[in-house]
């Protein structure tokens, strides 16, 4: 793939903005012909973007059926990715349930990170019993992903169980959601298990530990 011809697929305002991605991946020309045609979807909605990453901010639900439509035709792992995780903001809320489905669809770690990190985002209460049954399922923790922590933030006191079975299995990949996220569920079966972080090496690890802790206490008492 060369500049030249990445700019005679996309045209000279997506090519500049896409062809060092384009080059350095080795990007099927199929690929960006895909993306050439969302890109002109979207702009055909009024907005006046060059790549994807340009809607970071953007708040427009009319942006999910064509975003959704990117991570199901593209290819490249972290233009899907980069796809869904565009749709982390509130008003995306309508659409959880299409995020689950792919969720429940990929073998991807990095995906299935990439959209709780969208749920996560979006943090809508009405699909409690949905997440819940996802992180009750006995492959759940294989590897990480933010369901558990969105749980945790919505104060699902039965998340707890699972939070600490999951941490005593892989403390490497669960210790973040512990201390950061666990304390949100206002739960102090959670203190003995964050306690040994207090004399961890790491200065970050003690920070979150004794906040954590702090905060469980406070919320315990009377």
């Amino acid at each position: 793939m060369t500049k030249a011809r990445v700019f005679e697929i996309m045209g000279p305002f997506y090519g500049n903005a896409e062809y060092r991605s384009a080059i350095a991946q080795d990007t099927p020309e199929a690929e960006l012909l895909v993306l050439t045609e969302i890109l002109d979807r979207i702009n055909a909605l009024g907005h006046r973007v060059s790549n994807l990453h340009a809607l970071e901010h953007t708040e427009d639900i009319r942006l999910a059926p064509l975003l959704l439509e990117a991570f199901d035709r593209l290819h490249s792992e972290n233009r899907r990715a980069g796809a869904i995780g565009l749709l982390r903001r509130r008003c995306f809320a309508p659409i959880i349930p299409e995020l689950i489905s792919r969720y429940e669809m990929t073998a991807s770690s990095y995906l299935r990170e990439a959209i709780t990190d969208s749920l996560f985002g979006i943090g809508s209460r009405r699909y409690i019993s949905e997440y819940l049954r996802l992180v009750r399922k006995d492959d759940y923790g294989e590897s990480y992903d933010h369901l558990l922590g969105l749980l945790c933030k919505l104060r699902v006191r039965e998340a707890v169980a699972i939070l600490l079975r999951l941490h005593r299995e892989n403390p490497h990949d669960w210790h973040w959601t512990l201390l950061k996220y666990g304390p949100m569920t206002g739960d102090p079966e959670l203190i003995p298990e964050i306690r040994p972080y207090l004399e961890s090496a790491d200065t970050e690890l003690r920070t979150l530990a004794r906040k954590a802790i702090n905060k469980l206490e406070k919320e315990g008492s009377p």
